[in-house]
Formats: structure tokens, C-alpha cells, sequence
């Protein structure tokens, strides 16, 4: 027998009293006392969200370690680990919610502390997850109030067949990788400063010592410093980036006009392979010149329909701080200039 209030159980007692809190009871009087056992909420939600965190961890570490970039890893993966909290996980609906959203946070920062995923691709992966861990905590719930009942063993065996399944989904071709399109993205602003002096401050435009933003700061590489010439076609030169390191060749050269390279080498695997870049300077006259810097890359995730505008995001974002560094370099040399000539 257990309290009606508190569950504390009232076997052996000396007076029909709850110790605990006070509830009176009749021993012969089975509406004033419990007898079943005590609730406990976290047996509902627990094994659903370790297994569907466990389960998403190592779906999105393997299939990352194979190099799959594509469906199977950022669609397949999300799918079974939300199966797996559907069936395993017996909240109400609005609790679902909840738990599911923490469980793919869960996911990301485990994949984050880990150094499987960056910081960038991180945020990436808990917008994308999204929508397939909820399709599939709508599948695990109806697997949960059908098949299961009817055969409790599926129920042993079913997440190691979940696990297997973006696996499988990868060896039969579903991981969508091998883009060979070259994607092309361009930023354009007009720079105070003649020519001249653009392309002065263009030299160094990989030492950039202004402060980068926040993006840049916490998630993707920028650039520290480089080595080597760029002065005429065939220069190679060494740019050091916080993740790593670029090799660029030089394939253009027009002073004040245009600087032009290609990648011969990255050694970093960010979310796409850089492939070319290039400088574009017009005079408008008046100290002013319109600068267009463009990027082409080969892109390595899918789906393209999302990966797309995290891409545009990330380039613009390294294009901005690589112009506001050029102006900046002109500002300061403008400055000791006027500086060294005096009044």
C-alpha cells in the first residue's frame, strides 16, 4: 500500500496515518490507499533521448568518417534517430517537442566537442535536422502503438537496425556527393582610394589585422598570413588560415586592374573545395574604385537547397572581412603618409 499524496508506503505502520505527509487511510478501504508502483517520469523520456542522441552521434561520426556529404548522412541519419525517440520516448505531444529539440542540440554538441563537426556545420545540421527528426518521431510513434505490441521482440533488435540504416543508405548510393559544378560568388563595394593604392593594400590582403566577425570568429577559418610572391603569373604563395593552410598559384597579374589565382592545395576540408579567386579593380575617378572579389568552389554537402545559402553566407561573410581589410590598410597608409609629409 502506498499514500495517495506523497506514495510513501504505509506497510507496518502502528497508526492508519501517512508518516510523510499526514494522509489518513482505511487498510480495508482500497479508495484510501495506492497499490500501484510510484510513477517515475524519467523512465518515459530518458531511454528515448539517450538512445536517439546515441544513435545520432554515431550515425553523423561514422558516415562522416567515410566521407559521406550527402542525403544519407544529413537526412538519413536525423530520420532513425527520430525514429528511435518516437518509439522509445512515451511523452505527450508538446513534451515530444521539447525533448526532440533538445535531443538534436544534444547531437550537434556532441559532434562539436568532439571536433567531428565545426561550429559552422553545426548550427547548419540543427536547422536541417529539423524536419526529418520530427518525420521520423511521427514514424517511431506509430511503429511504437503498432508493430510493437505485437511483437515485443522487434522492439530488442530495433536500434541496431536503425543505425545500420544510413549506412546502408550510403553503399547503395543515396549519400549524393561527387558535385563537380563549379559555383561562382562575387561581393562587390566601392573602395575610397585610387587604384593604385587598392592594389597596394591588395598585396597583403590575407594579413588582415582588423577585428574579423563573430561568424568568422567562431566558426569558420580566416586568414592569418601568407608567404611567398604574387607578383607575376606563376608565383605560388602559402596562405595560413586558423584551420589550416591554402597553396595559390597565380594566373593573372594587371597592376591596378586585376590579380587572378588558382587553388592548388588546401589542406583544411572546410564544407567546399576552393578552386579559384579574383581580383577585379575599376577606376570611377574621383579617389574611388569599385573592388569585386569573387570566389568559385566546388560544394561537397547536400542537400544543395540548403547547403546553398549557408555557402553564400560563409563567402560573404570572409569577403567583407577580406575587404574591410584592404580599406583598412589604405586608411592607415593615407594616415602615416600625411603624417610623414607634415603640415
Amino acid at each position: 500500500m502506498r499514500c495517495l499524496t506523497c506514495q510513501y508506503p504505509l506497510s507496518d505502520l502502528q497508526t492508519p496515518q501517512c508518516p510523510e505527509c499526514g494522509r489518513r487511510f482505511n487498510s480495508f478501504d482500497a479508495s484510501t490507499f495506492d497499490t500501484r508502483p510510484p510513477f517515475l517520469f524519467w523512465r518515459y523520456w530518458l531511454p528515448g533521448v539517450a538512445l536517439a542522441i546515441i544513435i545520432g552521434f554515431l550515425g553523423f561520426a561514422g558516415l562522416s568518417k567515410i566521407n559521406s556529404t550527402g542525403w544519407a548522412i544529413w537526412i538519413g541519419v536525423p530520420i532513425v534517430a527520430g525514429i528511435a525517440m518516437g518509439i522509445y520516448c512515451r511523452v505527450k505531444n508538446a513534451m515530444l517537442i521539447m525533448t526532440g529539440l533538445f535531443v538534436i542540440g544534444g547531437v550537434v554538441v556532441s559532434l562539436a566537442f568532439a571536433h567531428i563537426a565545426g561550429i559552422f556545420c553545426a548550427v547548419i545540421l540543427y536547422v536541417v535536422c529539423i524536419l526529418p527528426f520530427g518525420f521520423g518521431v511521427f514514424i517511431g510513434y506509430a511503429v511504437r502503438e503498432d508493430a510493437l505490441k505485437k511483437n515485443p521482440m522487434f522492439r530488442a533488435y530495433l536500434p541496431l537496425i536503425l543505425l545500420t540504416f544510413p549506412f546502408a543508405w550510403h553503399l547503395l548510393g543515396g549519400a549524393g556527393g561527387g558535385h563537380t559544378k563549379e559555383i561562382s560568388i562575387s561581393t562587390t563595394r566601392i573602395v575610397i582610394g585610387e587604384p593604385e593604392d587598392v592594389w597596394d593594400a591588395l598585396m597583403f590582403f590575407e594579413d588582415v589585422e582588423s577585428n574579423p566577425p563573430l561568424l568568422m570568429r567562431i566558426a569558420l577559418p580566416r586568414p592569418l598570413y601568407t608567404q611567398g610572391p604574387m607578383d607575376s603569373v606563376g608565383d605560388r604563395r602559402v596562405c595560413v588560415y586558423t584551420k589550416g593552410k591554402l597553396t595559390k598559384e597565380i594566373t593573372e597579374v594587371s597592376p591596378s586592374e586585376t590579380l587572378a589565382f588558382t587553388v592548388v592545395e588546401q589542406e583544411f576540408e572546410p564544407s567546399v573545395r576552393l578552386t579559384r579567386g579574383r581580383f577585379a579593380l575599376e577606376d570611377l575617378g574621383d579617389g574611388r574604385t569599385r573592388l569585386t572579389l569573387t570566389t568559385r568552389y566546388v560544394p561537397v554537402h547536400s542537400p544543395r537547397f540548403v547547403w546553398h545559402w549557408a555557402e553564400i553566407v560563409g563567402a560573404r561573410t570572409l569577403h567583407t572581412h577580406v575587404i574591410n581589410g584592404i580599406e583598412s590598410q589604405i586608411l592607415e597608409r593615407g594616415a602615416a603618409l600625411a603624417e610623414f609629409e607634415g603640415p
